[in-house]
């Protein structure tokens, strides 16, 4: 017997829904894709993926700390449409897209059309790609890449569940597996945390099905294990394993001991659950809202107009009570604690509602199997929260982190007021609505601001920024255009952390693997000898240096390769939030 809460004549019908939505997804997503060049996150994401695309080994060849198959993916679409940060942004948006529809077929599992609709409405309406120029680029972040791995790992899982024949659920759980490692491959941080909760969700499904269970568990198991094996086997005969291992584990881990001011790895895993589950002044303020609107709901179930009244008295109440303590919200009084308090507190509000959910079930109908789905997908979104660590404050973590949870967060809320139709719906959009209004409000600015299209650097045709930007980046291709023209294979090296800037060279060689200087706060020299390797570097091939950290190590390497006569080009002052000054060093002989 079919345990799914959607029939199987009408799945046709939630794969054209599915379908619709990755198209309205990519309309309103698409027009952020080429706004703004960040030369540090962008470039720490191409440079890599330019790399192996033109046949160098990752990890060995070329510095990546965000996972392989990431690496992979961008490169392939590199090499397949053009080796621009264009390509990079369109192959991220097709993983939105791709996200989009995955999640809204996973919560259709659990959820009614309506809701899972509102579902994926929220998630779209939370997007970092809204806010102003400097906050908000388009980032080609592996998160993006790994939020669909999430999403079908959990609907394979729960399609093994819902599977009448057991070749079908075994080959779901087998596929449930190798999403689950991809998700590892993708982003590593991400990948570990969704593993073991994979697992907890396994056990919560299937553990009571005692006479199969170890059979499923091996079929699951073996997914992820096989996938493992393909990247580990590369990795090792490819020469890199021990790349990767360092610039995966061991520098993240020195990232997150930094950023957490330098703490042992025990109380990184401590901040990691405590800091995650923090609440700022904006979440009290969210969760006050929510009572006032998701409260009348359950009191007044079934009283027909008196759940509008006392929607309206509630969400009244909220504002008429504290908007003389916060003369910021004169001109938009409720966008603040609904988009930044819900974003800031949702890791707590899932966990509060969902002790709520179980504690309420209990007491009555008690534990069966669609409880034991929802339950499994919930502490895989409860896993996904801790991806916020270490970089709890940025809005662009947050918005991927969340994204399993919506769906299941709107569950909670239709199960805690009791209702499932246009009320719920109604509150949902009266709570959402503000956000609505931020986004269109930031994003038709955004829209609407002068931008200038690139058409040099080759690698950043087709990209807009804004025309200081725009002149700044003329007057880079300015020195190295024609400087290249003459040395068609002539190289590059960045003194500096900015990683685009290492991919305007068009035939680009490391120096070293980890070819940008670790960011200030992390204080680890990774090898004592590298500066060495870059001395010897620039007298055997005399790159072009494009400079930006101007310390002891900078300066060291500038002064033994003094006799080369190497000459400051051009200076291009900051012109991005993230950018520092640049200067260009070409050789005498040039």
């Amino acid at each position: 017997m079919r345990t799914s809460l959607v029939s199987q004549q009408s799945r046709w019908i939630d794969v054209a829904l599915a379908s619709g939505i990755m198209f309205v997804t990519g309309a309103i997503f698409l027009p952020f894709v080429t706004i703004g060049v960040e030369l540090l996150h962008d470039g720490a994401l191409f440079k890599p993926a330019l790399d192996v695309s033109r046949g160098a080994t990752l990890f060995k060849d070329t510095f990546q700390h965000y996972g392989a198959l990431t690496a992979y993916i961008q490169a392939f679409f590199l090499g397949a449409f053009g080796p621009t940060l264009k390509v990079l942004k369109m192959s991220t948006l097709c993983f939105y897209l791709l996200s989009a529809g995955t999640l809204f077929m996973l919560w259709r599992t659990f959820l009614n059309r309506g809701l899972a609709l509102a579902s994926v409405v929220i998630w779209i309406m939370y997007a970092s790609i809204y806010r102003d120029y400097a906050t908000g680029p388009f980032k080609p972040w592996s998160s993006v890449y790994a939020i669909p791995f999430q999403a079908l790992s959990l609907m394979f899982l729960l399609r093994a569940l819902q599977s009448s024949k057991s070749s079908h659920a075994t080959a779901h759980l087998f596929f449930s597996g190798v999403f689950t490692a991809a998700v590892f491959w993708v982003r590593s941080n991400v990948g570990v945390y969704h593993a073991g909760a994979m697992l907890v969700a396994f056990g919560i499904v299937f553990l009571p099905d005692k006479k199969t269970f170890s059979k499923k568990a091996l079929c699951f198991i073996g997914g992820m294990a096989l996938l493992h094996i393909v990247f580990f086997s590369h990795l090792y005969f490819s020469g890199s394993l021990g790349d990767w291992h360092e610039q995966i584990i061991q520098w993240g881990r020195e990232i997150a001991r930094a950023a957490l001011q330098n703490i042992s790895d025990f109380q990184i895993m401590i901040a990691v659950v405590v800091g995650t589950f923090e609440i700022d002044a904006w979440g009290w303020k969210a969760w006050l809202l929510l009572a006032a609107i998701l409260l009348p709901l359950r009191m007044v179930r079934g009283r027909g107009t008196s759940a509008w009244i006392l929607l309206a008295v509630g969400y009244g109440f909220a504002l008429i009570g504290m908007f003389p303590y916060f003369p910021e919200w004169v001109r938009y009084p409720l966008e603040a604690p609904l988009r930044e308090g819900l974003k800031t507190s949702f890791p707590l509000l899932m966990l509060i509602a969902t002790i709520g959910w179980l504690i309420s079930l209990f007491r009555t109908k008690g534990f069966g199997l669609s409880e034991r789905m929802v339950l499994a997908v919930i502490v895989v979104s409860l896993a996904s929260f801790l991806q916020y660590m270490p970089v709890q404050n940025c809005d662009h973590h947050k918005f991927w982190a969340m994204a399993i949870s919506i769906g299941p967060f709107v569950y909670l809320a239709s199960q805690l007021t009791q209702d499932k139709g246009w009320p719920l719906l109604a509150a949902l959009f009266v709570i959402m609505w503000p956000t609505l209004h931020t986004d269109i409000r930031f994003g038709y600015r955004k829209l609407t601001d002068p931008y200038v299209t690139l058409d040099r650097p080759r690698i950043l045709a087709g990209m807009r920024v804004t025309p200081k930007e725009a002149l700044a980046w003329k007057a880079i291709d300015d020195v190295i255009e024609p400087y290249y023209r003459a040395h068609p294979s002539g190289t590059g090296l960045l003194l500096g952390g900015d990683e685009i800037l290492a991919a305007l060279a068009p035939h680009h060689r490391n120096a070293v693997s980890i070819y940008n200087y670790a960011p200030s706060e992390v204080r680890v020299n990774w090898h004592p000898d590298d500066d060495q390797k870059r001395v010897q570097f620039i007298r055997e091939t005399k790159p072009v240096i494009f400079l930006q950290v101007h310390d002891a190590r900078t300066k060291g390497i500038l002064e033994a390769v003094r006799d080369l006569n190497y000459k400051v080009v051009t200076t291009v002052p900051s012109f991005t939030p993230f950018s520092g000054w640049i200067e260009i060093l070409l050789p005498h002989s040039s």
